[in-house]
């Protein structure tokens, strides 16, 4: 007897539309060619006052960190008046914490109203027993006291707000010290130093130009009709993934991938492309600023999914 086969062509074919419905859709990308590697960050150093240059303590090529002293320059005069605004201080916090003044008013007022209260309780008691000059010097006595108090405690109060005035000065005189010492602003290597020790140095003179190199920044053209987006929507082009690919000694790198953080609002009439730019972490020194390349733009889903339409 044969066995028979059963057949099931319809859980077939519904087992492959399953299938090809799980397989990944690969994400639309666009090539912008053409791209230069810039710094993402770069600054020129200049002078806050006015000085003479006395010292380097970082040179051309050298490798800086934020807040690092570059140069110094004269600060004679001002750190003198640091110092002296330093011992202003410190004497005005002991006259702010000092409350014996204060103690000993309070004790004479105590006891000079204890003493006319006596007196006014003794010729009450017994009328005439005490003269009415000694009763009324008390009495004066009591309202001096309470005056000196008031006194004291305004003293008080004053030489708390003197100190405030000397801790005032204190940050200020600080500050001009700081301001003698040029110090970098970012993370990089010094490219130029434009002074000389011995050179009198005005505000604003330009003393280091400064490269960063933790990070870089790549820019070029990309066709808006490309990207499957409106020009409204170009905002979600932020922050999409980007792969860079540079040139080097005529060959190319491995990709780098970094995101978009620049997607410009001027579109070019002529050939309808506007500027992208991305950034990429070079904490190894892998890119050079001045290298060119190609970057790969990954679209986002939304415009993908619009392109294919």
């Amino acid at each position: 007897m044969k066995r028979q086969v059963k057949r099931f062509p319809f859980t077939f074919i519904a087992v492959v539309t399953v299938i090809l419905m799980e397989v990944p859709v690969c994400a639309q990308t666009i090539e912008i060619s053409s791209v230069v590697v810039t710094p993402a960050e770069q600054a020129e150093v200049p002078a806050q006052v006015l000085g003479i240059l006395v010292g380097f303590s970082s040179n051309r090529g050298d490798a800086v960190h934020a807040g690092q002293v570059l140069a110094q320059l004269d600060d004679t005069d001002v750190v003198l008046q640091q110092e002296k605004a330093q011992f202003e201080f410190e004497i005005s916090e002991q006259l702010a914490a000092d409350n014996l003044a204060i103690e000993l008013a309070q004790k004479q007022h105590e006891f000079s109203t204890a003493e006319y209260q006596r007196l006014m309780l003794a010729d009450k008691a017994q009328p005439r027993s005490v003269s009415t000059s000694e009763i009324e010097r008390a009495r004066l006595e009591a309202e001096q006291s309470a005056i000196s108090l008031q006194r004291a405690q305004s003293e008080k109060e004053l030489a708390i707000l003197k100190q405030s005035v000397a801790s005032n000065l204190l940050k200020q005189a600080h500050r001009e010290v700081q301001l003698r010492k040029i110090v970098s602003p970012l993370n990089g290597k010094i490219e130029s130093v434009s002074r000389n020790i011995g050179e009198w140095v005005k505000p604003g003179d330009p003393m280091f130009h400064i490269v960063g190199t933790s990070r870089v920044r790549a820019e070029g053209f990309a066709t808006v009709s490309n990207l499957g987006l409106s020009v409204q929507d170009l905002n979600e082009l932020k922050n999409a993934d980007v792969r860079l690919t540079v040139t080097i000694d005529g060959k190319p790198s491995k990709p780098h991938v970094g995101k978009v953080v620049f997607v410009s609002r001027l579109i070019d009439p002529v050939n309808g492309q506007l500027r992208v730019g991305a950034e990429f972490e070079n904490s190894k020194g892998a890119l050079t600023p001045g290298l060119r390349g190609k970057m790969v733009l990954m679209l986002p889903k939304s415009s993908a999914n619009r392109s294919t339409k």
